[in-house]
């Protein structure tokens, strides 16, 4: 571990998930402090409030909390990086194609940031998304590839979360999807608001994310 080196995670974290927990973990192997920058996220629509996302993230990183916390900000990341006095910037990667994005990335800030560090740290294979053995097994999961099954094309590319990526074990979290129920058959909605987009928890403990 890097004694004195402070690193910032930046993210919208909306929600925060299993996959975002693991990097923090990991990072706190390398850090001695990390900081969690949860961005306002006012270049794009979030699901979550600034403090919803921000009281999720605080509960999925109680158990580090003696290296870990959890701040937010809504101007440059530069601005608060620098502020911070932060060495290094950790960034998750999922996949390849993640690659091409976060390099160019971090080359805009080295620019902006001579003397931070970029770190990237791979998913770990706990957090992907196929489903959990027992979950596959299950009756929920035969009811889940037949209810798939009937989904047009047009639905099947609307985004959705992994169900083994998304920290359902948060009670915070679970406290949040009762808030958001989705509105009942029939009933007019408008885009946009609460209940167009929620997680809803199944049987087998998968939650999904539907609209």
């Amino acid at each position: 571990m890097a004694s004195n080196v402070i690193a910032v995670y930046p993210g919208t974290f909306d929600p925060i998930t299993l996959g975002h927990e693991d990097v923090v973990r990991r990072a706190t192997q390398l850090f001695s402090k990390v900081i969690v920058a949860v961005a306002a996220g006012h270049h794009k629509k979030a699901l979550f409030t600034l403090s919803e996302r921000m009281d999720m993230a605080r509960e999925a990183v109680k158990p580090y909390s003696d290296q870990v916390t959890v701040e937010s900000f809504s101007g440059l990341l530069r601005d608060f990086v620098v502020a911070r006095g932060g060495k290094a910037m950790v960034r998750g990667l999922r996949a390849v194609t993640d690659f091409d994005y976060e390099f160019q990335l971090a080359g805009m800030n080295r620019s902006l940031m001579p003397d931070v560090e970029t770190v990237f740290l791979t998913r770990a294979t706990s957090t992907s998304s196929s489903p959990a053995p027992s979950c596959a097994r299950s009756p929920c999961s035969a009811a889940r590839s037949t209810s798939s099954s009937r989904r047009t094309s047009s639905s099947s590319s609307r985004p959705r979360f992994a169900a083994s990526a998304v920290n359902r074990h948060s009670p915070v979290f679970a406290h949040f999807v009762s808030l958001r129920q989705p509105p009942r058959r029939g009933q007019h909605q408008r885009p946009g608001k609460a209940g167009s987009a929620v997680f809803r928890e199944e049987t087998c403990g998968s939650p999904q994310r539907v609209s």
